[in-house]
């Protein structure tokens, strides 16, 4: 078995749902969290100057989608059909068009009164837009999964589940997610999966 190690900072985001690739399949890694003030230092010996880095008995591999497909793919997390990869590769792109274009300038913006503007935003328009969507996207499989393969989870569903973890109390209130009752049910079985159980001590 390869040795693992993940570094990135000291919060959720695009490191976790690396992570929870490597707990559903019970494969040991090191996770090396960066607190914000050593950064300076550490990111111009950083693979691209940006985080998170994964090496892999010593080789550096950087950017998470990248990272995610990498680990999906030895750890047998990739759907079985061109048709079932196809649906969990636009559910995530679509995530990321809501996290680049909307949740990105909303963790960033400094000025309090304009990050409540944008939390109201977000709330009330572009979350309930995109889980709307993947909502659709969802039920149109008849299934749990985006995959659309049965009870397969695939490295798609853990990554959008992350997120909505992540999302929960940062953005939105946790009951947000029960108003979209088949994006609920995937992020709710996911979350159910014992070594997330255990890894979140739930």
């Amino acid at each position: 078995m390869p040795h693992y190690k993940l570094t990135y900072f000291d919060l959720h985001a695009l490191g976790e749902p690396i992570k929870l690739l490597f707990v559903v399949s019970k494969v040991d890694f090191e996770d090396v969290r960066i607190p914000f003030h050593k950064w300076g230092e550490l990111k111009p010996v950083t693979g691209h100057g940006k985080l998170p880095v994964l090496h892999v008995d010593g080789e550096q591999f950087t950017q998470s989608l990248a990272i995610c497909r990498y680990l999906a793919k030895q750890f047998n997390l990739i759907p079985k059909t061109d048709i079932g990869n196809y649906r969990a590769e636009e559910l995530v792109e679509l995530f990321m068009d809501l996290r680049l274009d909307f949740f990105v300038p909303f963790l960033l913006e400094a000025d309090p009164k304009k990050k409540a503007e944008l939390k109201e935003n977000l709330v009330n328009n572009i979350y309930p837009k995109y889980y709307g969507i993947f909502e659709s996207l969802i039920k149109k499989t008849e299934g749990t999964f985006i995959s659309g393969e049965g009870e397969n989870m695939s490295w798609a569903d853990i990554f959008l589940a992350s997120w909505i973890h992540t999302s929960t109390n940062l953005v939105v209130p946790p009951e947000f997610v029960k108003a979209y009752p088949a994006l609920n049910k995937l992020y709710q079985t996911v979350f159910q999966n014992e070594e997330i159980r255990k890894y979140y001590k739930l």
